[in-house]
């Protein structure tokens, strides 16, 4: 456990690393913030915390650099608005995104849009929107039939016409009979049901009524699964593409670069982060999601608007300013929320 002032010491060290890349030492931060206490007591606290894993020493300077633990802290304090900082965006900020609350005549992915360029023209970063509209589609009719001795196509039909195939191949032979069976009870257990009721049903309770009639469970949530994620339709944009070459240094590799370039221009993987958005705030380092290790943090935040699930996220170097980022980044999805 932290006291005040270590905390207050480990804060300091992380906006200064920030704003120069230079280790931190005992005089700089006396000299660069508002403790009042000597050298000495800075330095103890600096030993603590470097025993706590926050900060590390460089061997060509008797200062300190912020560990990764030590802003993944920061981040947090950040985003739950904790006493001892106190976050202010600039007038200049507050006038930039001004023009979100002039934005009446859009629809909610055209807000998204603007969200996302004014963030990347006020921060230099990547942002990237992704909008996710879930279409309510319910079951219809379902048909199990025959491939070969153990395999079946499972077919599936939803209430607005999508028809969804997946192959079940299973450890046994189904007879006509129960094949006929299968048919029926599923027919009769999900006529009516939205997709999402459906597919709890057959996740729970089916597989136990099918092992009543053939005397083994079998599992069709895969097809149901196939079908909730097509009901889906997504957008997607990216702001700024060409702000993550500012996250390229003499150190990064050819194969770091391909993978940076790979993530921001609409990968799968980038598709799951967005999709993965809660509506609280996190921050996110690389090390939490590819492969090569960079010096980059990615912010990302979702919200519901008239049923539509929007994500904005932001790439943006390990060093920047977080205490401007978060609550501009915030406050910008607060906007966007209240249409």
């Amino acid at each position: 456990m932290l006291t005040s002032r270590q905390k207050e010491v480990l804060y300091a060290i992380v906006r200064l690393y920030n704003r120069s890349a230079e280790p931190v030492g005992s005089r700089t931060l006396l000299r660069e913030s508002k403790l009042e206490v000597s050298p000495a007591t800075i330095r103890n606290d600096m030993v603590v915390l470097e025993g706590k894993g926050l900060l590390k020493k460089m061997h060509t300077s008797s200062g300190r650099v912020p560990s990764l633990d030590a802003y993944r802290q920061y981040a947090d304090v950040l985003i739950h608005h904790h006493p001892e900082l106190d976050l202010k965006l600039s007038e200049a900020d507050l006038q930039s995104i001004k023009a979100l609350t002039q934005s009446n005549n859009y629809s909610i992915f055209q807000r998204a849009l603007l969200a996302a360029d004014l963030l990347a023209s006020m921060t230099h970063y990547t942002v990237t929107v992704f909008d996710q509209a879930q279409h309510i589609h319910s079951f219809q009719d379902f048909k199990l039939v025959p491939l070969d001795y153990n395999s079946y196509i499972a077919t599936l039909v939803t209430d607005q016409g999508r028809i969804e195939n997946d192959v079940v191949t299973l450890n046994f032979s189904l007879s006509e009979e129960n094949i006929e069976q299968i048919n029926q009870l599923m027919n009769q257990e999900l006529a009516g049901l939205k997709l999402d009721e459906a597919y709890q049903r057959v996740r729970l309770s089916i597989p136990l009524m099918i092992q009543r009639i053939v005397g083994y469970q079998i599992d069709f949530t895969n097809l149901i699964s196939k079908a909730l994620n097509h009901a889906k339709s997504h957008q997607y944009y990216v702001s700024g593409k060409h702000n993550i070459f500012n996250l390229l240094d003499v150190n990064t590799g050819i194969d770091d670069f391909k993978e940076l370039l790979e993530l921001v221009d609409g990968s799968n993987q980038l598709f799951n982060l967005m999709e993965q958005a809660s509506p609280e705030m996190e921050v996110l380092f690389s090390q939490d999601f590819l492969e090569h290790e960079v010096p980059m943090t990615f912010i990302r935040q979702a919200y519901e608007s008239q049923g539509e699930q929007v994500a904005i996220g932001l790439f943006g170097p390990s060093t920047m300013a977080y205490e401007r980022v978060i609550p501009l980044v915030n406050q910008v999805i607060n906007l966007l929320k209240a249409y």
